[in-house]
């Protein structure tokens, strides 16, 4: 299923592009005593892989990937027409063109099959781990 695979392609590319970031931060505010703003490296390693950060030698970081978030996921299945019916719109002009916008938080416009898309995300994701497993020479 081509959502499935492009999902899982794009948070390893994702997940890989945090952490060499985090890497280039570490090394750029080595010695630095302030506070870094925005930056929570500690939230990232957390939640992303499991309280342990990899080796800085270490670039592909996916194995060690524990939790992703959705964001990515929910953005790619609003582009998708047969997806649309989960979720809820506000029109937005700007300049004279028409946005369509989906919210987490809003009443007004957001997930409004939130079961059903949630099933349809864990068919997608299993797809995806079953075509990632096909892929590797075990």
């Amino acid at each position: 299923h081509m959502v499935s695979l492009q999902t899982h392609h794009r948070e390893e590319m994702h997940a890989n592009g945090i952490w060499e970031l985090t890497k280039q931060l570490q090394q750029e505010t080595r010695g630095y005593r302030g506070s870094l703003k925005n930056i929570d490296l500690k939230a990232f390693s957390k939640y992303t892989l499991g309280n342990k950060s990899p080796p800085l030698t270490q670039h592909n970081i996916w194995p060690q990937v524990k939790s992703i978030n959705l964001e990515l996921v929910l953005g790619l299945l609003c582009c998708i027409p047969m997806y649309r019916e989960y979720f809820k719109w506000e029109v937005h002009s700007r300049e004279g063109v028409e946005h369509i916008i989906s919210r987490h938080m809003s009443a007004s416009a957001g997930i409004i099959k939130p079961d059903n898309l949630s099933s349809e995300i864990h068919m997608l994701v299993g797809v995806s781990l079953r075509t990632a497993l096909n892929n590797t020479s075990c």
